[in-house]
């Protein structure tokens, strides 16, 4: 399952995706101890461009939270805990993430 986090009250959620809180991400995204992660970005500059999404979940579901209308800040705990994070070219996501 997919699920969106998003202040865009023009998406809806259907049969790709569920629009759900950043209450309830955290909540779905605790457990794991293990946690795939990748970005989406307008760019490949962090200090020019714009972190578009941050995508967080396992096998089972995927957690995407919209930055453009959520504060990623709300998930740094979450994003420095010591959960394993995995994840391709991680070297590219971390750094929009500092």
């Amino acid at each position: 399952m997919i699920y969106l986090v998003t202040n865009n009250n023009n998406l809806v959620s259907n049969n790709t995706y569920k629009v759900i809180t950043i209450e309830e991400s955290l909540n779905l995204l605790e457990p794991l101890k293990i946690v795939g992660l990748d970005t989406e970005t307008s760019g490949l500059d962090p200090y020019t461009k714009e972190l578009l999404s941050l995508q967080l979940g396992c096998y089972e579901f995927q957690v995407v939270i919209d930055c453009t209308t959520i504060d990623i800040l709300l998930y740094k705990k979450y994003l420095e805990s010591d959960r394993l994070f995995l994840g391709w070219n991680l070297k590219f996501d971390i750094k929009w993430l500092f």
